[in-house]
């Protein structure tokens, strides 16, 4: 049984040329001696053409607005609602192999056997809609920013951004969770204003209006353009942390809302396809950010931050908790997982 490594060994020129004009490009390429330049933007769908593949290494690398590399698995799900294991089955028809090809013999990694998880959950999983809400649902808060998140650094113009509000009535701050790749609204997280919820035996978070944040990746749909412009995507887990980055000037990071990067995230993640910086509160530590990495690492360039060895952060700190600075220096500290 092949691989997905294996199967793109053989993919051949003319296999290439069919997939990118079943996905839209129909101008002939210009050869050169490395291997094709194409007059596309497939890549970034933006105003630049300018693709070069490499017939040798089977890559393509975007010479205009991504300057970033890509396989052709990655354009494909660039372009099409497929997930990665949807993207594999047509190529592999592409180059001939039967139309059922489904079973990738990926190695036996704990991230193939996590990604298999896909085909076992596909009925409940794969088609699972979070719901729309009407905005209107939003008028009964008042929106202005938390004056106390402020105070920790989360600018007014940053909450504005992302339309945090106060729920007067249930002394509650409230969140609005918008779909990564609509902008509609799917719910409403709320925070309450408590310093002792412990005390009183109340929960910190509640969803006011319920949705599955599992199928959702917050602070994308605000910070689409900026990840892009990155060619990198920043990875937290609270909602604060999306927020709080753009008060300074940190426009690419998004949140998982909660330590573990789930299955449905993972093929959002690859569907967008920049590479991933996995940064989680400091009581996360390496060996827990590695077995994450694992879940992306064969598919997008993934590095983590271990905020587990830094004295400046409290123990339920995110990196981006204690100032610009100490986070540009846990950034460049960063380590590659190959």
């Amino acid at each position: 049984m092949i691989d997905a490594k294996e199967l793109l060994q053989e993919v051949r020129t003319e296999h290439i040329l069919r997939i990118l004009e079943e996905l839209g490009h129909k101008d002939e390429p210009r050869p050169n001696k490395q291997g094709l330049m194409f007059c596309t933007s497939l890549c970034h769908n933006g105003q630049n053409y300018n693709l070069q593949y490499f017939e040798e290494s089977k890559d393509f690398y975007c010479h205009s607005e991504c300057k970033r590399k890509y396989s052709i698995y990655d354009l494909i799900m660039k372009n099409t609602e497929y997930n990665f294991f949807e993207t594999v089955n047509y190529v592999a028809s592409v180059v001939g192999y039967v139309e059922d090809f489904h079973k990738v013999n990926k190695k036996e990694s704990e991230s193939w056997n996590f990604l298999q998880q896909f085909k076992k959950q596909r009925k409940p999983f794969d088609f699972k809609e979070n719901p729309v809400y009407p905005e209107a649902i939003l008028d009964q808060f008042c929106n202005i920013p938390y004056k106390r998140w402020v105070e920790e650094g989360l600018s007014y113009e940053s909450q504005k951004l992302f339309q945090v509000g106060i729920d007067l009535q249930e002394e509650k701050i409230i969140v609005p969770h918008r779909k990564w790749d609509t902008g509609e609204l799917c719910g409403v997280m709320s925070r309450t204003m408590c310093d002792n919820w412990k005390e009183l035996k109340i929960p910190k978070w509640f969803p006011m209006y319920e949705f599955n944040k599992n199928l959702n990746l917050f602070g994308y749909w605000q910070n689409r353009f900026d990840v892009g412009a990155a060619s990198e995507m920043i990875l937290m887990e609270s909602e604060k942390s999306p927020i709080k980055g753009r008060s300074y000037g940190i426009n690419n990071i998004c949140s998982t809302s909660g330590k573990s990067i789930q299955p449905e995230q993972v093929k959002i993640l690859i569907r967008i396809g920049n590479p991933i910086v996995i940064a989680y509160d400091k009581n996360v530590g390496e060996e827990q950010l590695r077995e994450e990495a694992e879940k992306l690492k064969y598919y997008l360039p993934v590095s983590i931050i271990d905020s587990s060895i830094c004295d400046e952060l409290g123990e339920k700190d995110a990196p981006i908790d204690k100032g610009k600075k100490l986070f540009c220096e846990l950034y460049n500290a960063r380590v590659i997982v190959r």
